[in-house]
């Protein structure tokens, strides 16, 4: 008994499209399966999943694996012995378990590679958020840090202002007492004048006093010279 390649359990060639497979597939199948053998269509449909699998199919290619030709029922051997227990079922049994083995594994390493993308994605995602997160940070240090520096600018103009504004106030109060100074500097001088002219009027006034007295004592004398006798 002749182990045959899936292709040759399905009877097409290497380089047969999906649509020859799967026509093979049907036709192979319900034959075997009017003819009793459930386990040569169950063989036969675990290479129709590996061949009708473009990923299965090429990993299978590279593997090359072959199975016991199944397509025919098969003689019972030993006095009557179920069929699995004859070395043709076993060979059948072994193809089963080496193609639910091939496409155990091919799944496994399917999920390892998934799950190492979806790490990666994650990794990704993470670094992204991180990225982000950092960015915007940032831009809110940046955007803390010229508030901060616009309030320093509004508080120094503000200090400049008041600066300004004592300083104009300043000015203006020793603006104010210095008008004031003057102010009382010239009622002082003015009292000071009228106190002036009152003492020269004072003056003026008791010389002219003095005079008149002069001229009364003068005339007075006159007149006690005139009436008085004469001593020879």
């Amino acid at each position: 008994m002749a182990a045959k390649t899936l292709y040759e359990l399905l009877g097409v060639p290497r380089n047969a499209a999906p649509e020859a497979i799967k026509d093979a597939y049907v036709k192979n199948g319900g034959r075997l399966r009017s003819a009793g053998a459930a386990a040569e269509a169950q063989v036969l449909k675990q290479a129709y999943e590996v061949l009708s699998d473009p990923k299965l199919r090429a990993r299978y290619d590279q593997q090359a694996y072959t199975v016991s030709d199944s397509s025919s029922p098969a003689p019972e051997e030993d006095g009557g012995r179920h069929w699995l227990f004859t070395r043709r079922g076993a060979v059948a049994v072994l193809g089963v378990v080496l193609i639910a083995f091939f496409a155990w594994s091919y799944h496994k390493r399917e999920q390892e590679r998934i799950r190492f993308e979806n790490q990666q994605v994650e990794a990704r995602r993470l670094a992204d958020e991180q990225r982000r997160y950092e960015e915007q940070r940032q831009k809110e240090a940046e955007r803390r840090t010229a508030e901060e520096r616009q309030r320093a600018a509004i508080d120094n103009a503000a200090a400049q202002r008041a600066n300004q504004t004592s300083r104009g106030e300043t000015l203006y109060r020793d603006t104010l007492q210095h008008q004031r100074t003057l102010q009382s500097d010239r009622l002082q001088l003015q009292r000071d004048r009228d106190a002036a002219r009152r003492e020269d009027a004072e003056r003026r006034r008791q010389e002219l006093e003095a005079r008149r007295q002069i001229e009364r004592d003068k005339r007075l004398a006159r007149e006690l010279d005139a009436t008085s006798p004469r001593r020879f």
